[in-house]
């Protein structure tokens, strides 16, 4: 019988201890490495806090003109191995 995966509990980026709340700077969310909004729910996910996965959205934004261009999926992997790779202060960065 397979196990069921256990669900993890650290930010991939910031290592930050995830909450199981659905709001606040350190709960659980999913980042769709490729846009829900270009690629519906198909493709690879990161394990992110709300804090990191805000930060995560307006480096898209950012690359994509405000959500209006659909980048190639090579693009958003670049984008986001460079997100997980710097060493933003997240707590500072965000608005």
């Amino acid at each position: 019988m397979a196990q069921k995966q256990r669900r993890q509990d650290k930010c991939s980026k910031c290592h930050c201890t995830l909450d199981n709340s659905n709001n606040g700077p350190h709960a659980y969310t999913e980042h769709h490495i490729w846009p829900k909004r270009h690629y519906n729910s198909i493709g690879p996910t990161e394990v992110l806090c709300r804090n990191c996965h805000d930060l995560a959205e307006k480096v898209l934004e950012s690359a994509e003109g405000g959500k209006k261009h659909k980048l190639d999926k090579e693009t958003y992997w670049m984008l986001h191995r460079n997100f997980m790779k710097d060493n933003w202060d997240v707590k500072n960065k965000r608005n």
